[in-house]
């Protein structure tokens, strides 16, 4: 478990959370994060309470950098297959987020067009530098608020904001958030061409269109309290998980499921109006 957490960052493009970004094949699973704050007033930032960005190409920097790092003494063969593991990990990866939960997280934002979610700000990205997929499933984010802009909805133009994931561009399932107070809103005019303000804020997250859904990208199965118009996400309430369970023990050697998204990490489904499902780890 991991408590009291606060963070600070101005700096513009900044990634802001527990894990600033997480890159090539890593993944993060277990992760107990309770009572986190995070405040950001750069411009075009990425934010979450777990990870500002999940899984993002490695710079030319940031591989050199890995190279530069490998031990001393290793033989020329050795060195060279390292070498390109690094290259084949830096692009076209994938990483991923497993049996997560975030509980009462408070995200506070000032700044030009940020990508902000409860668990994760962006998830996923496809650009010049190669594909990077990333995969969610099996984790929460339970209570908190998010305020983006508050007072400033000029600044939202392309702000992209969830209870979950701010901006998904990979694959998320069996994921819920019950964060009820999210506030997001862009400038914009009505039909008499009046300026007025609309809602920004997804319930759950925004779903990119970088990747298809036969590559991956997409939400499904999935739950939040508060209105989201992604396929594959429901309300609490008007519906509830039908996951599969596990109630065996929670060994060592179940920790080999981590690379399957289909193994199960609920313990409990819960039930209507408010007890929400818990992770197998969460009854030790």
């Amino acid at each position: 478990m991991i408590e009291n957490v606060n963070i600070a960052s101005a700096a513009d493009g900044d990634q802001v959370g527990l894990f600033s970004k997480i890159q090539g094949d890593a993944t993060v699973a277990n992760v107990n994060l309770q009572h986190v704050t995070i405040a950001s007033t750069g411009d075009n930032s990425y934010v979450g309470g777990l990870v500002g960005r999940l899984n993002t190409p490695m710079t030319e920097e940031e591989k050199q950098s890995l190279i530069d790092n490998l031990p001393d003494g290793l033989s020329p063969v050795v060195r060279e297959a390292l070498i390109q593991e690094i290259l084949a990990a830096a692009g076209n990866s994938t990483a991923s987020v497993v049996a997560c939960k975030v509980t009462d997280v408070s995200i506070t934002v000032a700044g030009q067009d940020p990508i902000v979610g409860g668990l994760v700000g962006q998830a996923g990205v496809k650009d010049d530098e190669g594909d990077a997929w990333s995969r969610i499933w099996d984790s929460a984010v339970v209570g908190g608020s998010i305020r983006v802009n508050d007072g400033n909805p000029d600044a939202n133009e392309n702000a992209y904001v969830g209870g979950f994931v701010g901006l998904n561009e990979g694959y998320i399932t069996r994921s819920y958030t019950t964060i009820d107070s999210i506030t997001a809103e862009r400038s914009t005019t009505d039909a008499q061409g009046t300026p007025t303000t609309e809602s920004i804020a997804e319930g759950f997250g925004t779903q990119g269109l970088d990747f298809l859904r036969d590559e991956g990208g997409l939400i499904e199965s999935s739950f939040c309290v508060l209105p989201d118009l992604n396929n594959g996400v429901e309300l609490f309430g008007t519906d509830w998980p039908a996951w599969n369970t596990y109630t065996g023990i929670w060994s060592v050697e179940i920790l080999g499921w981590l690379s399957d998204p289909s193994s199960t990490f609920w313990y409990e489904n819960g039930y209507a109006p408010d007890t929400y499902p818990v992770l197998q780890w969460e009854r030790r």
